[in-house]
């Protein structure tokens, strides 16, 4: 067990933050992979990305809404983000069958394992259901050579009893 996992192990899971670094363990993402960054900020430093820190998470700073509901808070936190990978040659056909199986595939494999780890974390309120999470082939970044899917969930956390 790595130093990190032991680390999130212990505190039990007890934040979304450490859930989301959790289940980015978990879904066999590199540990110094995750990033946080607004978008127009990961554009200035994609770049400085090194070819072994792929496949990376980008995930933007989270906001919420609140409500308290029968003694306890309960909080919705939509998350958005992206897992990528970058590929080791130019292509000009990025819409060629080889790019979906070799490149798309696996980042749409991580994001799936990601949310089914997150979604089982002590702090997801169960009663929500079902959670909708879409995950999208991603182009953005094709000028960097990447690709990989985007997603947009909306998480439902409960924080405290009151």
């Amino acid at each position: 067990m790595t130093e990190l996992q032991e680390r999130l192990d212990d505190v039990s899971r007890k934040t979304l933050l450490a859930c989301v670094e959790w289940a980015h363990v978990q879904a066999g993402l590199k540990t110094g992979s995750l990033k946080f960054a607004k978008l127009d900020e990961f554009n200035a430093f994609i770049e400085s990305f090194n070819f072994n820190d792929y496949p990376a998470h980008l995930l933007l700073p989270f906001g919420s809404k609140m409500v308290f509901l029968n003694g306890r808070i309960k909080t919705l936190m939509p998350l958005q983000g992206w897992i990528f990978t970058r590929i080791p040659q130019e292509t000009n056909d990025f819409r060629s069958r080889k790019v979906e199986e070799t490149y798309l595939q696996p980042m749409r494999k991580y994001a799936k394992d990601f949310f089914r780890n997150l979604l089982d974390c002590n702090i997801i309120d169960q009663e929500e259901t079902p959670v909708n999470i879409s995950i999208q082939p991603e182009y953005a970044f094709l000028a960097s050579g990447l690709f990989g899917v985007s997603y947009n969930a909306d998480i439902h956390v409960l924080e405290q009893v009151y």
